[in-house]
């Protein structure tokens, strides 16, 4: 977990923090399940708000920087079950 915290960028970084609330420091004493339960589904939910509010017209930024959050963590998500499904 804390090597997928490691590579965000600082853009995403500040966005958790603008909107969930949480700096490095706090993501980085969370467990992994309080990391996705309080980070990645909250992503998931602004995400799909500012998809339907865009509809058809372009993602605002605030949208951008949820959906790269979500496409990070959840490859992460993925690499982690593929490495358990292998052993």
């Amino acid at each position: 977990m804390k090597e997928v915290i490691k590579n965000l960028s600082q853009k995403q970084l500040d966005f958790i923090h603008s909107e969930l609330g949480y700096d490095k420091e706090h993501l980085d004493a969370m467990s992994e399940d309080e990391f996705y339960d309080n980070v990645y589904d909250k992503c998931c939910d602004i995400e799909v708000e500012t998809t339907c509010e865009a509809g058809d017209g372009e993602l605002s930024e605030r949208g951008k920087i949820a959906e790269s959050l979500v496409t990070v963590l959840g490859n992460s998500i993925e690499d982690v079950e593929e490495y358990l499904e292998e052993e």
